[in-house]
């Protein structure tokens, strides 16, 4: 799954740069991943079919050159590299060997919407979900967030 994202990426006109096997960054030509820069506020969030509901606060996400940073209301947090392929829509976040994921890649799909951005993750990290869905029976989460 990792050689077809490499491979998309580097047919639909991205320069990604790899190192140790991990994803390090990309380098949007048309502009993707500059678009996603920025604060975003968790506004929803879905997990099996079932809504998962914000607690505590506002949960958001950092994004800066190729990194987003999860951060919690209580200040904690957890930070993955990404890349994006605008030609399917994919996002993969290659995860710390310190994270619950272990350096896997959590493959997804996502939709930028003005000022709003959708991502579905599958948290199995075996399949990219074949849509901005978190079906039952699925370890697929999707959230749902707001340019701050």
């Amino acid at each position: 799954m990792v050689l077809v994202a490499i491979a998309s990426a580097l047919l639909g006109g991205y320069v990604v740069a790899w190192r140790g096997g991990r994803a390090q960054g990309v380098v949007d030509q048309r502009g993707t991943q500059q678009s996603l820069q920025g604060t975003w506020v968790v506004i929803s969030g879905e997990m099996d079919g079932r809504d998962v509901p914000v607690v505590d606060g506002p949960v958001r996400w950092l994004i800066e050159g190729d990194t987003i940073r999860i951060v919690r209301p209580d200040g904690a947090g957890d930070e993955a590299k990404f890349v994006v392929d605008a030609s399917n829509s994919s996002i993969d976040l290659a995860s710390p060997k310190d994270s619950p994921y272990r350096g896997r890649v959590v493959p997804g799909v996502y939709r930028l919407d003005g000022d709003r951005l959708a991502i579905c993750l599958d948290n199995s990290c075996k399949r990219r979900p074949p849509k901005l869905e978190a079906r039952s029976g699925t370890k697929d989460y999707l959230t749902t967030l707001r340019r701050e």
